[in-house]
C-alpha cells in the first residue's frame, strides 16, 4: 500500500493523509511525518495535516511537538470546518478522533 500511494505523480492532501495513516500502521514514521508536513507547508492550518503531525510527532516521542500540533489542532478546528473541503467530510471520524485525542493529551 504504501509503494503505491508513493507512485502516485501528484497526490491529494487527502491522498497524502491516508498514506501518512498507512505509514502510522507500518510504524514508518518518516514518511508520516514527511505528508504532514507537505500538507502543513500547502495550507498550515489543514485539520488533516495537524492531525497526521501530531500523530507523526507522538510517534518520533516529540510531546513538545505533538502538543504544539494538538494546540494548532484545536485552535483551527472550528474554522476549517466551516470551510467544508470535502476531504473534511470523507474523514470526519478520523478528524473527531483526532481532536478527541488533542484534548485528552493537554489535559
Amino acid at each position: 500500500a504504501l509503494m503505491a500511494f508513493q507512485s502516485l505523480p501528484t497526490p491529494t492532501i487527502l491522498q497524502r493523509f491516508e498514506l501518512g495513516r498507512i505509514a502510522e500502521l507500518a510504524d514508518v514514521k518518516e514518511i508520516a511525518s514527511a505528508q504532514a508536513d507537505t500538507i502543513l507547508t500547502t495550507s498550515p492550518t489543514h485539520l488533516l495535516g495537524l492531525a497526521l503531525a501530531s500523530t507523526a510527532a507522538n510517534m518520533r516521542g516529540d510531546a513538545t511537538a505533538r502538543e504544539a500540533f494538538d494546540r494548532r489542532l484545536i485552535a483551527s478546528a472550528t474554522s476549517e470546518r466551516a470551510r467544508n473541503l470535502p476531504e473534511y467530510q470523507v474523514t470526519q471520524t478520523d478528524l473527531d478522533s483526532a481532536l478527541a485525542r488533542a484534548r485528552r493529551n493537554l489535559k
